[in-house]
């Protein structure tokens, strides 16, 4: 009876720890669950500092590994912010970015900043100065009717950059190291549901344009990995909301 009873106690008291880590957090993680479904989950970071400065409404943030660096994309501020190891603090882009939404830093210290105020992508180097922009590509292959309106980006080892535009459905923008526009990648598809095969055989050829004329979601964030392999995420969709798509060397 005792030994029923202290199990009882460790399993409540464990109960008891989960829910504070719970509240706690000021966020919620989830996790991949039966049937793939997300499902929330015990809390996997506990809040360790909070960083006071006058930020507003920040909208991304990279950590350096190789110089401990976190660089914040101060949003409402038009600015970037960088906190050293020493906690020490320096700005990037004043008077340059608009509403920088997106940020990335290469292994040679390189800071890609994506704007999506100004329509355009900049390149700082290490030191904060401006080195290149990217704006709306010109290449037919682009598509004229397209706005360049970027929100994230990645680079990958050969210094491709991957960008995800609000409203640009054709997929992630893809330039090389020179700002040359090559692409676009990892893009969505247009669910066809068994209602649309059955609109598409008794439709108008009026009717059937208007049906060709839904496009699929546009990728909202964009991450990668060591090895070269992209992740999208995507709002509004109901299935594969996260995927993957392996980059050709």
């Amino acid at each position: 009876m005792r030994k029923t009873s202290v199990m009882f106690i460790v399993l409540f008291l464990t109960f008891i720890i989960q829910t504070t880590v719970f509240a706690d957090a000021p966020y919620k993680t989830f996790t991949l669950g039966p049937n793939n479904k997300i499902v929330e989950t015990q809390t996997a970071f506990e809040p360790d500092e909070i960083i006071l400065k006058d930020f507003m409404n920040p909208e991304d943030i990279f950590f350096d590994d190789n110089t401990g660096d976190l660089y914040i994309a101060d949003t409402g501020n038009s600015r970037v912010i960088v906190i050293n190891k020493e906690g020490n603090i320096r700005e990037i882009g004043s008077g340059i970015v608009f509403s920088p939404s997106g940020i990335f830093v290469d292994d040679n210290g390189n800071i890609y900043v994506a704007d999506y105020g100004n329509y355009e992508v900049y390149i700082f180097n290490k030191e904060g100065s401006l080195v290149k922009r990217i704006g709306k590509p010109t290449e037919p292959i682009f598509g004229s009717s397209n706005e360049f309106v970027p929100k994230k980006l990645a680079v990958d080892k050969r210094g491709n950059i991957y960008v995800a535009c609000e409203g640009l459905t054709n997929g992630i923008a893809t330039f090389n190291k020179d700002g040359v526009f090559m692409g676009y990648t990892a893009s969505n598809q247009t669910n066809t549901t068994l209602k649309m095969v059955l609109q598409r055989l008794i439709f108008t050829a009026k009717q059937k344009e208007q049906l060709l004329k839904i496009k699929p979601p546009s990728p909202t964030s964009i991450a990668i990995d060591r090895d070269g392999l992209i992740y999208t995420v995507t709002n509004g969709l109901k299935d594969k909301e996260v995927k993957n798509s392996i980059l050709q060397e």
